[in-house]
Protein backbone atom coordinates (compact mmCIF):
# COMPACT_ATOMS: atom_id res chain seq x y z
CA UNK A 1 0.00 0.00 0.00
CA UNK A 2 1.43 3.40 -0.97
CA UNK A 3 1.56 6.42 1.32
CA UNK A 4 -1.50 8.11 -0.16
CA UNK A 5 -3.63 5.00 0.23
CA UNK A 6 -2.38 4.67 3.80
CA UNK A 7 -3.40 8.18 4.82
CA UNK A 8 -6.83 7.72 3.21
CA UNK A 9 -7.28 4.44 5.10
CA UNK A 10 -6.44 6.27 8.33
CA UNK A 11 -9.04 8.91 7.49
CA UNK A 12 -11.62 6.17 6.93
CA UNK A 13 -10.96 4.81 10.41
CA UNK A 14 -12.00 8.02 12.18
CA UNK A 15 -15.52 7.55 13.58
CA UNK A 16 -18.08 10.25 12.96
CA UNK A 17 -20.30 11.79 15.64
CA UNK A 18 -23.48 13.83 15.99
CA UNK A 19 -21.63 16.85 14.62
CA UNK A 20 -18.79 15.40 12.54
CA UNK A 21 -19.38 13.53 9.29
CA UNK A 22 -16.64 11.31 7.89
CA UNK A 23 -17.32 11.49 4.17
CA UNK A 24 -14.82 8.70 3.47
CA UNK A 25 -16.49 6.26 5.86
CA UNK A 26 -20.20 7.07 6.04
CA UNK A 27 -23.27 7.38 3.84
CA UNK A 28 -26.53 9.07 4.78
CA UNK A 29 -29.62 7.62 3.07
CA UNK A 30 -31.48 10.31 1.19
CA UNK A 31 -28.41 12.52 0.87
CA UNK A 32 -25.83 10.11 -0.51
CA UNK A 33 -25.98 7.73 -3.44
CA UNK A 34 -25.02 4.07 -2.79
CA UNK A 35 -21.33 3.49 -2.05
CA UNK A 36 -20.74 7.22 -1.91
CA UNK A 37 -18.07 6.97 0.81
CA UNK A 38 -15.99 4.68 -1.41
CA UNK A 39 -16.47 7.03 -4.37
CA UNK A 40 -15.30 10.02 -2.33
CA UNK A 41 -12.26 8.11 -1.10
CA UNK A 42 -11.42 7.20 -4.69
CA UNK A 43 -11.87 10.84 -5.77
CA UNK A 44 -9.41 11.91 -3.08
CA UNK A 45 -6.93 9.22 -4.07
CA UNK A 46 -7.05 10.26 -7.74
CA UNK A 47 -6.61 13.91 -6.82
CA UNK A 48 -3.70 13.36 -4.44
CA UNK A 49 -1.85 11.03 -6.77
CA UNK A 50 -2.07 13.58 -9.58
CA UNK A 51 -1.23 16.62 -7.47
CA UNK A 52 1.36 15.14 -5.06
CA UNK A 53 4.29 16.72 -6.91
CA UNK A 54 2.87 20.23 -6.47
CA UNK A 55 5.45 22.70 -5.13
CA UNK A 56 2.77 24.74 -3.34
CA UNK A 57 0.28 23.66 -0.68
CA UNK A 58 -2.76 25.78 0.08
CA UNK A 59 -4.13 24.80 3.49
CA UNK A 60 -7.79 25.43 4.23
CA UNK A 61 -9.78 24.85 7.42
CA UNK A 62 -12.28 22.00 7.03
CA UNK A 63 -14.54 20.23 4.56
CA UNK A 64 -17.72 22.18 3.82
CA UNK A 65 -21.08 20.61 3.02
CA UNK A 66 -21.17 22.16 -0.46
CA UNK A 67 -17.61 21.11 -1.23
CA UNK A 68 -15.49 18.22 0.04
CA UNK A 69 -18.40 16.72 1.98
CA UNK A 70 -19.79 15.41 -1.30
CA UNK A 71 -16.78 15.59 -3.65
CA UNK A 72 -14.19 14.12 -1.28
CA UNK A 73 -11.64 16.64 -2.58
CA UNK A 74 -10.70 19.79 -0.63
CA UNK A 75 -12.22 22.97 -2.08
CA UNK A 76 -13.87 21.18 -4.97
CA UNK A 77 -17.61 21.13 -5.53
CA UNK A 78 -19.83 18.66 -7.35
CA UNK A 79 -20.61 21.31 -9.93
CA UNK A 80 -16.92 21.64 -10.77
CA UNK A 81 -16.74 17.86 -11.17
CA UNK A 82 -19.78 17.68 -13.46
CA UNK A 83 -18.84 20.70 -15.56
CA UNK A 84 -15.14 19.76 -15.60
CA UNK A 85 -14.44 23.39 -14.85
CA UNK A 86 -10.95 22.78 -13.48
CA UNK A 87 -8.87 22.11 -16.58
CA UNK A 88 -5.95 20.45 -14.81
CA UNK A 89 -8.35 17.98 -13.15
CA UNK A 90 -10.72 17.44 -16.08
CA UNK A 91 -9.02 14.20 -17.17
CA UNK A 92 -9.55 12.58 -13.77
CA UNK A 93 -12.64 10.31 -13.54
CA UNK A 94 -14.04 12.12 -10.48
CA UNK A 95 -17.68 11.47 -9.59
CA UNK A 96 -20.35 13.32 -7.62
CA UNK A 97 -22.08 11.54 -4.73
CA UNK A 98 -25.14 13.50 -3.61
CA UNK A 99 -28.71 12.58 -4.51
CA UNK A 100 -29.48 16.23 -5.18
CA UNK A 101 -30.88 16.97 -8.65
CA UNK A 102 -28.54 19.90 -9.11
CA UNK A 103 -24.91 19.38 -8.06
CA UNK A 104 -23.71 21.36 -5.05
CA UNK A 105 -21.70 24.49 -5.79
CA UNK A 106 -19.48 26.00 -3.10
CA UNK A 107 -18.51 29.71 -3.28
CA UNK A 108 -15.12 29.13 -1.64
CA UNK A 109 -14.25 26.34 -4.07
CA UNK A 110 -15.30 28.52 -7.00
CA UNK A 111 -13.25 31.53 -5.87
CA UNK A 112 -10.12 29.57 -4.97
CA UNK A 113 -10.02 27.28 -8.00
CA UNK A 114 -10.75 30.14 -10.39
CA UNK A 115 -8.00 32.26 -8.84
CA UNK A 116 -5.41 29.49 -9.06
CA UNK A 117 -5.92 29.24 -12.83
CA UNK A 118 -4.02 32.53 -13.18
CA UNK A 119 -0.74 31.03 -11.97
CA UNK A 120 1.44 28.60 -13.96
CA UNK A 121 2.20 26.31 -11.06
CA UNK A 122 0.51 23.30 -9.50
CA UNK A 123 -1.09 23.99 -6.12
CA UNK A 124 -2.37 21.11 -4.02
CA UNK A 125 -5.15 21.88 -1.55
CA UNK A 126 -5.68 20.21 1.82
CA UNK A 127 -7.85 21.05 4.81
CA UNK A 128 -6.49 21.19 8.35
CA UNK A 129 -9.48 19.09 9.43
CA UNK A 130 -10.23 16.81 6.47
CA UNK A 131 -13.71 15.80 7.66
CA UNK A 132 -16.99 17.75 7.77
CA UNK A 133 -17.86 19.53 11.03
CA UNK A 134 -21.55 20.43 11.18
CA UNK A 135 -24.22 21.49 13.64
CA UNK A 136 -25.62 18.52 15.62
CA UNK A 137 -27.74 16.34 13.31
CA UNK A 138 -27.81 19.14 10.70
CA UNK A 139 -25.84 17.46 7.96
CA UNK A 140 -26.16 20.31 5.46
CA UNK A 141 -24.49 22.91 7.66
CA UNK A 142 -21.00 23.97 8.69
CA UNK A 143 -19.59 24.95 12.09
CA UNK A 144 -16.26 26.23 13.49
CA UNK A 145 -13.59 23.74 14.48
CA UNK A 146 -13.00 22.79 18.10
CA UNK A 147 -9.55 22.59 19.67
CA UNK A 148 -9.44 18.78 19.62
CA UNK A 149 -10.37 18.76 15.94
CA UNK A 150 -7.57 21.19 15.16
CA UNK A 151 -5.15 18.93 17.07
CA UNK A 152 -6.33 15.82 15.20
CA UNK A 153 -6.15 17.67 11.90
CA UNK A 154 -2.60 18.80 12.59
CA UNK A 155 -1.58 15.19 13.18
CA UNK A 156 -2.83 14.26 9.72
CA UNK A 157 -1.30 17.38 8.20
CA UNK A 158 2.15 16.46 9.48
CA UNK A 159 1.81 13.02 7.88
CA UNK A 160 0.56 14.63 4.69
CA UNK A 161 3.53 16.99 4.53
CA UNK A 162 5.91 14.02 4.66
CA UNK A 163 4.26 12.70 1.50
CA UNK A 164 4.02 15.82 -0.66
CA UNK A 165 6.99 17.86 0.67
CA UNK A 166 5.85 21.29 -0.62
CA UNK A 167 8.37 24.08 -1.19
CA UNK A 168 5.89 26.78 -0.19
CA UNK A 169 2.75 26.80 1.97
CA UNK A 170 -0.16 29.22 1.87
CA UNK A 171 -2.37 29.32 4.97
CA UNK A 172 -5.94 30.17 3.95
CA UNK A 173 -7.69 31.63 6.98
CA UNK A 174 -6.76 32.20 10.62
CA UNK A 175 -7.42 28.61 11.70
CA UNK A 176 -4.91 27.25 9.21
CA UNK A 177 -2.46 30.07 9.92
CA UNK A 178 -2.53 29.54 13.70
CA UNK A 179 -2.21 25.76 13.43
CA UNK A 180 0.85 26.04 11.22
CA UNK A 181 2.42 28.67 13.46
CA UNK A 182 1.89 26.50 16.55
CA UNK A 183 3.56 23.61 14.73
CA UNK A 184 6.52 25.80 13.79
CA UNK A 185 5.78 25.54 10.06
CA UNK A 186 6.43 28.58 7.88
CA UNK A 187 3.49 29.69 5.76
CA UNK A 188 2.26 32.76 3.93
CA UNK A 189 -1.10 33.80 5.47
CA UNK A 190 -4.02 34.93 3.30
CA UNK A 191 -7.60 35.88 4.16
CA UNK A 192 -10.18 33.13 3.75
CA UNK A 193 -12.50 34.05 0.85
CA UNK A 194 -15.71 33.21 2.76
CA UNK A 195 -17.90 35.83 4.43
CA UNK A 196 -16.92 38.72 2.21
CA UNK A 197 -13.22 37.91 2.11
CA UNK A 198 -12.87 37.39 -1.66
CA UNK A 199 -11.04 40.63 -2.47
CA UNK A 200 -8.55 40.26 0.38
CA UNK A 201 -8.03 36.60 -0.49
CA UNK A 202 -7.20 37.43 -4.11
CA UNK A 203 -4.81 40.18 -3.02
CA UNK A 204 -3.14 37.89 -0.50
CA UNK A 205 -2.83 35.09 -3.04
CA UNK A 206 -1.21 37.48 -5.50
CA UNK A 207 1.32 38.56 -2.87
CA UNK A 208 2.04 34.94 -1.98
CA UNK A 209 2.62 34.06 -5.62
CA UNK A 210 4.88 37.07 -6.10
CA UNK A 211 7.03 35.81 -3.26
CA UNK A 212 7.06 32.25 -4.55
CA UNK A 213 8.01 33.25 -8.10
CA UNK A 214 10.65 35.65 -6.79
CA UNK A 215 12.29 32.68 -5.11
CA UNK A 216 11.88 30.62 -8.28
CA UNK A 217 12.93 33.06 -10.96
CA UNK A 218 13.47 30.36 -13.59
CA UNK A 219 9.73 29.72 -13.74
CA UNK A 220 7.21 31.55 -15.90
CA UNK A 221 6.00 34.85 -14.43
CA UNK A 222 2.60 34.88 -12.80
CA UNK A 223 -0.32 36.73 -14.39
CA UNK A 224 -1.71 38.19 -11.21
CA UNK A 225 -5.12 39.77 -10.67
CA UNK A 226 -6.37 43.10 -11.84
Amino acid sequence: MNEIKEIIEKLKNIPGSVDVFNQYRENIPGLDIPRSASIRAKNLELYLNFMKDSPILLLGEAAGYKGARFSGVPMLSERQIVEKGISELSHLPLKRTSTRARPFSEPTATIVRRALRDYPVKVIIWNLFPLHPHKPHQYLSNRPLRKQERILGLKFLLEFLKIIKPEFIIACGKIAENALREAGIDAFPVRHPANGGKRKFLKGLEEAMKLYFKKNTTMCPYKGHN
